[in-house]
């Protein structure tokens, strides 16, 4: 991948999505090792090789910086393609004994295999350990912990109306809908049904409440938090709840409404904070 300073900053920021430190990099200058090289820029101070971290607080500027400048003309950076993974670093489906048309839905949008990461996060959902999943944007998160919840709740269906076997919360309305479209794929010719529930027609849905066949319920906190206070969904059936990008519903500005949430489950929780921050949530069920 090619860029050049016909790009605006904004867009090579997006593009590349890698930040740089001036120090750091310079220190990277001594490597020799054209390998490791993963961004090569024509500032040589800006390239980026395999392996490098920076910290959030740092100051860092960007090869792209400056480029609405029109000093900037012939400045460029160019991104290496990186390698797939090897194969020990993959794991066949056949080895979850997932459903068949889980499997097969799987192998029709051409996923024959699951990484190390998407596999060691099945084996601990499944076991019914709680967990936490990091990774980068793009490494498969929302896969890693939908494929063991679905594989779990299959032969568990819920015994009434709207009252789903597992929650999965977000922060915003897109997200909602992404992670309900991966959903909708994966339990395909299943008995399980997908509900998404987000802002902007909840007064309507409280007037004139639907009631039906929900097994995962996905949603944002306002709306999830209205509709289960005044009883149109019940939690008290959940087997699995997500806090999709945990570190966002978390904040300040969902802590309340989350808790709320909560408070109408099954689980035993513990929520201690202060008026500015939240120090620790701990939900058993």
């Amino acid at each position: 991948m090619f860029c050049n300073a016909r790009c605006s900053s904004t867009y090579a920021f997006k593009l590349i999505n890698i930040t740089y430190k001036r120090t750091v990099a310079s220190v990277a200058l001594k490597r020799n090792n054209k390998e490791d090289l993963v961004i090569r820029c024509k500032r040589k101070e800006y390239n980026y090789y395999m392996g490098q971290r920076y910290s959030k607080l740092d100051d860092v500027p960007l090869a792209s910086k400056g480029w609405t400048h029109n000093k900037s003309k012939g400045d460029y950076f160019y991104v290496y393609p990186q390698s797939p993974l090897s194969e020990g670093d993959r794991f066949q489906l056949s080895d979850l004994h997932l459903q068949d048309s889980v499997t097969q839905r799987l192998q029709k949008d051409g996923i024959e295999t699951l990484t190390s990461f998407q596999n060691e996060a099945f084996g601990t959902i499944c076991k019914g350990h709680h967990s936490i999943l990091t990774a980068e944007s793009g490494c498969g998160k929302t896969l890693a912990y939908l494929l063991p919840i679905i594989h779990n709740i299959i032969g568990e269906k819920s015994s009434s109306m709207n009252s789903p076997r597992a929650l999965i919360l977000v922060p915003g309305r897109e997200l909602a809908h992404q992670i309900a479209s991966v959903a909708e794929k994966l339990v395909g010719e299943t008995n399980l049904k997908v509900k998404v529930v987000v802002g902007g027609r909840t007064k309507r849905a409280m007037l004139n409440p639907e009631f039906s066949e929900v097994d995962i319920l996905i949603g944002t906190p306002g709306a999830l938090g209205k509709l289960t206070g005044v009883g149109i969904y019940k939690l008290n059936q959940l087997s699995y709840a997500v806090f999709d990008e945990a570190d966002t519903l978390i904040d300040d500005s969902f802590i309340e409404r989350l808790s709320s949430i909560v408070k109408r489950s099954q689980w035993r929780y513990e929520l201690r904070g202060t008026d500015s921050s939240m120090e620790r949530i701990s939900i058993s069920k």
